[in-house]
């Protein structure tokens, strides 16, 4: 098993590499997801907020072109 002090000597590289590995696993799991009611509520609010102003949030292409110059 790996610790959290290994963890934090990776290459960021490495860390997508298996944030990405986990990510796909977790999405050929069986298992169920248990998604804090928090995180359900923030979510619910960040639609309610979208539907009212829907100018508040990006296009995909927007987003895209934010990802861009970022890099």
């Amino acid at each position: 098993m790996i610790d959290q002090a290994q963890l934090e000597c990776l290459p960021v590289s490495e860390k997508l590499r298996l944030v990405t590995s986990l990510w796909d696993q977790i999405a050929l799991s069986n298992q169920p997801i248990c998604v804090p009611d928090s995180v359900l509520d923030d979510a619910e609010r960040r639609v309610d907020e979208l539907i009212g102003d829907p100018s508040a949030g990006l296009t995909e292409q927007d987003m895209w072109q934010r990802t861009d110059e970022i890099r």
